[in-house]
């Protein structure tokens, strides 16, 4: 509401129309679907399976899906991409099928369809002109944040609270949520879903090295390896013509200033 305020008031929507019911499922789909499907699924099976399938399944899904929603066809070197993508995945994780539990295999390609789904409805939306990255932010983040209020406090107790988990909170609403998801908004209506999908992989190269940095964890020369594997397909990707967004420039321009 403190957006819409600012903008004037809800008569200055951009989200209208045909677009806001999309951006309504968006916010099922990517703020209460997707972290419902990976909590239950890493329950039942091994991390490092559940990612492998889910990093893995993303490219793979919006490469196959893309073409046909959003009529942007995927090119044979951008499959090149996403084959060397999912490779990297592969040497990253040290996946053993024969552990793997078939319910949580099933949950994070579940979960990675539905990431591809919020991928091409976040391009949809964006890509049209006058459409307010931050509006869409707003909406769908307040959607699936009520959601999960709701189906919390039914079947949880709520949290005591104290000021250190009062400023955690705080810091991964506002930075890591919030500001995060709008900077890939922003991104996606310049970016071609796939091509954003697999920037998105790229956390296979920054989580390691961060948890090395912040909490000691142990990097390794397998997902080194798989890192820069991972790299190498995103420039695979990037580097192809068909990845130049059909997005006017005067549009984002246009979309700057009104934000």
């Amino acid at each position: 509401m403190a957006y819409w305020v600012y903008r004037g008031g809800l008569d200055r929507r951009t989200v209208t129309g045909s677009a806001l019911w999309p951006v309504v499922g968006l916010g099922v789909l990517l703020y209460t679907a997707v972290p419902a499907l990976q909590f239950l699924g890493l329950d039942q099976t091994e991390a490092v399976t559940f990612n492998f399938v889910f990093q893995a399944g993303i490219p793979l899904v919006l490469a196959l899906t893309a073409g046909t929603i959003l009529k942007e066809r995927t090119s044979w070197w951008e499959w090149l991409g996403v084959a060397v993508v999912v490779s990297g995945a592969w040497v990253f994780f040290p996946v053993a099928p024969s552990g793997a539990d078939g319910r949580g295999v099933a949950l994070a390609a579940a979960a990675a369809v539905f990431i591809g789904g919020s991928n091409l409805i976040q391009r949809r939306v964006l890509r049209g002109p006058g459409t307010s990255a931050l509006e869409t932010t707003a909406l769908s983040m307040t959607t699936g944040a009520v959601i999960l209020a709701i189906v919390a406090v039914l079947v949880d107790d709520l949290p005591r609270l104290d000021l250190r988990l009062v400023g955690l909170l705080l810091v991964l609403g506002i930075i890591n949520t919030a500001v995060a998801f709008f900077l890939w908004h922003r991104a996606m209506q310049t970016l071609r879903a796939l091509h954003a999908g697999v920037i998105a992989s790229t956390q296979l190269v920054f989580v390691p090295l961060m948890a090395r940095w912040y909490l000691n964890e142990a990097f390794g020369l397998r997902r080194a390896l798989g890192s820069a594997i991972v790299l190498v397909g995103i420039v695979v990707v990037h580097s192809s013509r068909a990845g130049a967004s059909p997005t006017n420039v005067a549009e984002i321009v246009h979309s700057d200033r009104v934000q």
